[in-house]
């Protein structure tokens, strides 16, 4: 036997390197753009390399990208007087992700907050083709952003509060104490 590095690597790494990578189903059947398995292969690499690097946590957009990190998932059954509780308007709650991250104009204010230069939909979110540390940055801040957001407003709408539209400077506070959390 030879003294080499290759031979003290684990057994079950070098299992999981021949697996698949893994991509979110239900985020596919909305995007199908995304769908390349070189493309998801290339993010989970590029996002754990930095993740290693940087010493930062990616965890918001690492869980986003599982198809988990979302507020809400959209249903089989279509609910009657769904909304969004963050733009108020009615949506299916059965394409409820394919709005909020697409068509939503508060999510899309956050999106432009942070000056991510790609348009906001999902195939811009999903296995992100520009994956520079700055852009990878950016999108967990967002989606983290989203999911806190929406959370406190659907708790506010559970506890009997009618919720009010939320103004630009309510977003941008939103967004200050994500980016504490996450920084």
């Amino acid at each position: 036997m030879i003294c080499h590095p290759v031979n003290f690597r684990s057994l079950s790494k070098k299992k999981q390197e021949k697996l698949l990578p893994i991509m979110p189903e239900r985020f596919l059947e909305i995007c199908p753009a995304a769908a390349s398995q070189r493309r998801w292969e290339k993010f989970w690499k590029r996002l754990h390399t930095f993740e290693w690097k940087k010493h930062k946590d990616f965890k918001a957009l690492h869980h986003f990208n599982f198809g988990s990190h979302v507020p809400m998932h959209d249903t089989k059954t279509s609910l009657r007087g769904f909304r969004c509780h963050l733009c108020l308007s009615p949506v299916d709650s059965r394409q409820f992700l394919y709005h909020l991250y697409t068509e939503c104009r508060c999510s899309k204010v956050l999106w432009d907050k942070l000056n991510i230069q790609a348009p906001m939909n999902l195939n811009s979110m999903l296995a992100p083709l520009n994956t520079t540390y700055e852009n990878l940055r950016n999108l967990n801040w967002y989606v983290d952003t989203v999911r806190q957001v929406y959370s406190s407003r659907r708790r506010e709408a559970t506890g009997g509060t009618v919720l009010q539209p939320l103004l630009n400077r309510h977003l941008k506070k939103a967004l200050e104490r994500s980016k504490m959390r996450t920084s």
